[in-house]
């Protein structure tokens, strides 16, 4: 196969993973309702108010800059509550997700929240350890992204590449803290700082075969994008009919906000839990290569991982019971 992912394995998870699903639409649909009502009164005020404050300024022109402006209004709410939700949300259903692929069922009967919960705090004390490893991580991928970036930029060909070569990076490095996570999971590592260096070494060395199951999920998810929008941009049309103004617009952004919705709350996990499963397969019985160990110490947040945080809680690193 030229993926090395069980689709119907990867749904079946993911479908069994259902509270956590239920609980990703809630979490999502709040942040996207933030979202959508200071993007909304923004392109209101702009609408109305900047033809009239500024000269050249249609309405059109100024609704786009006032829905702007509400967009970074929200991405900064929300970015103040991430902590809470990576930790309460993202990483339960990661331990949900490892505990499923490892044993196929919850010990005891569990339920899926319950578990993710104590899973969680067991590994990680407090919220600010885990966010903390993740800044890190990010950290850490920040200049990968940028090399690929910066590759070939003054060729239009080379930077066509370096573009989808950036679009699969951003599948397979947007999906690393939680497998870095989910590693440390499985592992029942004590000190959830080291544990994310190894399960980073460990991925670098299996790169070649998570970028190239990467490319598939990449190309898998534009397609659903597309038809996701396709799907629709036509009851938004309707919806917006009796607007005035450029009602096609105004209909295909709404369209691209929610298929951009579904993205988050389904494709994303269905994307990570295929990379986890990878992941699992290609590490398993491997240990950390010291060779990729020492290029990776030329980056200062995989040092401090591999170092640990000086003031970390104790308490984090007491195993799940």
């Amino acid at each position: 196969m030229v993926w090395d992912f069980p689709i119907g394995r990867t749904l079946a998870i993911v479908l069994r993973s259902w509270p956590f699903m239920v609980l990703r639409v809630c979490v999502y649909a709040l942040y996207a309702a933030v979202f959508a009502i200071l993007a909304a009164s923004g392109g209101l005020v702009g609408h109305e108010l900047l033809p009239l404050a500024i000269d050249g300024i249609g309405a059109l022109q100024g609704g786009i800059f006032g829905a702007m402006g509400g967009v970074g209004l929200g991405a900064l709410v929300v970015r103040i509550a991430r902590e809470y939700t990576l930790y309460l949300v993202k990483a339960g259903h990661i331990a949900v997700m490892v505990e499923l692929i490892d044993r196929g069922a919850l010990p005891g009967g569990r339920s899926q929240l319950g578990f993710g919960w104590d899973a969680v705090r067991g590994r990680f004390a407090h919220a600010s350890v885990l966010f903390g490893i993740d800044q890190m991580i990010r950290g850490a991928l920040a200049g990968l992204k940028k090399t690929i970036m910066r590759a070939g930029a003054a060729v239009p060909l080379v930077s066509l590449l370096a573009g989808v070569a950036h679009a699969v990076a951003d599948v397979a490095l947007g999906s690393l803290d939680e497998i870095i996570l989910a590693h440390t999971l499985r592992t029942r590592s004590a000190d959830p700082y080291r544990g994310s260096a190894d399960a980073l070494v460990l991925f670098a060395q299996n790169g070649g075969r998570m970028v190239k199951n990467a490319a598939w999920l990449t190309l898998f998810m534009m397609l659903a994008f597309v038809a996701i929008m396709a799907l629709i941009v036509g009851p938004f049309v309707i919806a917006f009919g009796a607007l005035e103004g450029p009602v096609s617009t105004y209909a295909i952004v709404a369209a691209a906000i929610a298929a951009v919705f579904v993205n988050v709350v389904v494709l994303e996990p269905l994307a990570v839990c295929a990379l986890l499963q990878v992941f699992v397969a290609a590490s398993d019985g491997q240990s950390p290569d010291p060779q990729w160990e020492a290029r990776l110490s030329a980056m200062p947040s995989f040092v401090q991982l591999r170092q640990g945080a000086p003031d970390m809680d104790a308490g984090a690193a007491e195993p799940a019971a």
